[in-house]
């Protein structure tokens, strides 16, 4: 019970799990969303109603990912830094909103993801049909934070063009922010994966 406690950090259904300097993370970076995006409120408000879980944990290596179980789900994050192939910068707390967007998915789903068929592009311009919904409503979301911010959206997931997205900003960022955050190991094992794998 007293773990439970100490890893309640960030909201009572955004948990940070792991050490303190990575708690500290995972509040302070629910903080500036929360400070940015409004329509986060409704998200939380509802996982918390659902009573299912967001759990957090740090990664520094590949991709923040999200996988389910029940009555929770384990977020891989913050990931690596730099650029997506569309050149938008890769930006810690946009990645946790993408991340919060599939948990919350995933709470009205009893742990599962159910992405549909879409017709979209690939970034060569193919037209193609995607089972990617999940992940562009994912990414229309976390572009609403990146505007809100001032970053360059998204344009693309992976390998192909997200269906309605538009760049508001004028030019790509000249550097993008490294997350650095704590010295202590990240997390090495991988999440349970009931659903296709985000990003």
């Amino acid at each position: 019970m007293g773990l439970l406690a100490c890893v309640r950090v960030a909201t009572s259904q955004v948990v940070g799990v792991g050490s303190e300097c990575h708690q500290a993370e995972v509040r302070d970076a629910m903080a500036r969303v929360r400070a940015q995006l409004p329509g986060i409120e409704r998200i939380l408000t509802e996982l918390e109603e659902a009573k299912y879980e967001c759990r957090v944990f740090r990664t520094t290596t590949g991709t923040a990912t999200v996988g389910s179980a029940a009555h929770y789900a384990e977020i891989a994050w913050p990931g690596t830094s730099g650029r997506y192939a569309d050149d938008s910068c890769i930006d810690a707390d946009a990645t946790l909103v993408h991340e919060i967007y599939h948990c919350w998915v995933r709470s009205k789903n009893d742990g599962e993801e159910p992405c549909t068929f879409v017709p979209t592009r690939t970034v060569s311009g193919v037209l193609v049909v995607a089972r990617a919904s999940c992940e562009f409503d994912a990414v229309a979301f976390e572009n609403r934070y990146r505007k809100a911010l001032g970053i360059c959206e998204r344009l693309t997931y992976g390998n192909f063009q997200v269906p309605g997205a538009e760049r508001k900003c004028p030019a790509p960022e000249t550097a993008c922010p490294a997350f650095t955050g704590c010295s202590a190991p990240a997390r090495t094992t991988r999440v349970i994966e009931t659903g296709p794998k985000s990003r």
